[in-house]
């Protein structure tokens, strides 16, 4: 859906683009001069576009009216409406009609700018008004009872999901909740690697929880998963609400977003780690960590106890590790995720495959996960540099005239 999104934009942008590089083709090709071309006048204030543009407006408004025409017979066999086809065409050849007029007539700018900004307004309101109409908020946002129920006091961090169809992915975004589900163009790789071990994928659209036994899905920090009405309570959940047509159930068994699991299990690769996390009951006891320089082996992890905050679009953790340990955090890890302990950057690994894992000393620490790219970072640093640098280019020859003393003038 994305892609031919973006599909649509990129050919409407290209068109304006190439009707843009066409009008001052014509306009250079009747002899205006380039500066005259990018001012859009004249000396005298007139419009600069060629009578030959007016010409070619003409005949495009003839070409589509004749295209409506001809189509008119069709259109009313399939079932359009012949007033929606004549307004259509009447919001299309209309405004052509009025630029080559305007044209011909060489009106000055101040007049034709505004008078042809304000037909492709009305042409838009015409044709797209009734597709897309403006709507109350509410109707997009209702006010869902089940969505209610959900708590919001609470300072953790916690995701919500919907079991089969009910509560789509994303919709949850609307209501200011995180789901763990996706439904982007891209998917981060191991993340799709781990579906099969809680959900079920879909070769398009979004991965659909089946049900909610996965213990992974404890993991993934659900605490709340909205299920159709005929589902009955399973072990490890429990009934909050019930809806018209579907309840609500939390997970007493929820692990936080990020936690200190009692053991680990060191993995050269992914491949292992999915296979055990598919048969793994309890991701509160196990967890793996990839760290391909080792061999693999499992340990005693921690123990230790955090107290979590959201930071932005990351976490702030402040942790009391009463042995050295691994804090892992069922954020995917995308690249871009960095951590810190006490302000000192630290390295992450692959946990659970497709989270971030951070190893922290005994002690007491705080922990920060922050989701800041590099390539976001080097861009935003070219970016200030060259606005610093226009910014100095404009004031600089205005300053340099301010400060300069004024030479003496010989008789």
């Amino acid at each position: 859906m994305a892609l031919n999104e973006r599909l649509a934009f990129a050919a409407s942008c290209s068109l304006s683009i190439l009707a843009g590089l066409a009008i001052d083709a014509l306009a250079g090709s009747a002899g205006v001069s380039p500066a005259r071309v990018a001012r859009h006048s004249t000396a005298d204030g007139t419009s600069a576009l060629p009578g030959r543009v007016a010409i070619i407006a003409a005949l495009i408004a003839l070409a589509l009216g004749l295209g409506t025409y001809a189509a008119w017979a069709h259109e009313i066999k399939v079932g359009v409406d012949p007033n929606v086809i004549r307004t259509v065409a009447f919001a299309e050849v209309l405004p052509l009609i009025v630029v080559a007029i305007l044209l011909f007539a060489r009106t000055p700018l101040r007049i034709a700018l505004p008078a042809i900004l304000i037909l492709i307004l009305v042409q838009r309101i015409v044709t797209d008004g009734s597709i897309y109409p403006s709507l109350p908020q509410h109707d997009f946002y209702p006010k869902i009872p089940l969505i209610r129920a959900i708590p919001r006091d609470s300072k953790e961090p916690f995701r919500v999901a919907g079991e089969h169809f009910v509560l789509i992915p994303d919709s949850a975004a609307i209501y200011q909740l995180e789901d763990p589900r996706g439904y982007e163009a891209m998917t981060f790789a191991r993340l799709a690697d781990t579906y099969p071990v809680w959900s079920i994928p879909q070769p398009v659209s979004f991965n659909a929880i089946g049900d909610l036994q996965p213990p992974f899905l404890s993991f993934l920090n659900i605490k709340y998963a909205i299920v159709p009405m005929p589902v009955k309570v399973t072990e490890g959940w429990r009934e909050v609400m019930k809806d018209r047509s579907a309840k609500l159930f939390e997970n007493t068994r929820v692990l936080p977003r990020a936690f200190v699991p009692q053991h680990i299990r060191y993995e050269r690769s992914g491949g292992p780690v999915v296979k055990a996390m598919t048969a793994a009951k309890d991701f509160s006891d196990m967890a793996w960590i990839e760290v391909p320089e080792m061999q693999p082996h499992e340990i005693a992890n921690g123990p230790g106890t955090l107290t979590l905050h959201k930071d932005g679009f990351g976490l702030s953790i402040d942790a009391v590790m009463s042995g050295d340990g691994w804090v892992v955090a069922s954020q995917s890890a995308w690249t871009g995720w960095r951590a810190y302990i006490d302000g000192r950057r630290v390295q992450t690994r692959y946990a659970n495959h497709a989270f971030v894992g951070v190893f922290v000393p005994k002690g007491r620490h705080n922990v920060k996960l922050q989701y800041l790219p590099e390539s976001f970072t080097r861009g935003r640093n070219i970016s200030f540099t060259t606005l610093g640098a226009l910014i100095v280019a404009a004031i600089f020859p205005s300053a340099r005239r301010r400060f300069q003393k004024p030479r003496a003038v010989g008789v």
